[in-house]
């Protein structure tokens, strides 16, 4: 799973967006990819990396720290977060 981890205080405020801000390398500014052993999506868990594109902080984020469901606005009724709750179920990821 692709998680993603603060860098730096540019983006880390309640309201923020990560958005992506180099498209060549999809890239989300002051924040960095950590590969982790796959774990079902939900509130408590760790947001995978396209799953936390485009969606808003709802809270201060710390340097260092991994973004979880419960951190971000997720859209549960999009195609994306769908296919990952169908993905989860057929590998019988907990």
């Amino acid at each position: 799973m692709l998680i993603w981890l603060p860098e730096r205080f540019k983006i880390s405020k309640k309201g923020d967006v990560l958005a992506i801000t180099n498209a060549h390398h999809h890239e989300v500014d002051g924040l960095s990819p950590e590969l982790m052993p796959a774990i079902a999506i939900g509130e408590g868990s760790p947001c995978p990396y396209y799953l936390a594109v485009g969606q808003q902080l709802v809270e201060n984020v710390g340097v260092g720290t991994v973004l979880i469901g419960s951190m971000l606005v997720l859209d549960k009724t999009s195609l994306l977060y769908q296919l990952r709750e169908t993905q989860d179920d057929v590998f019988g990821i907990k």
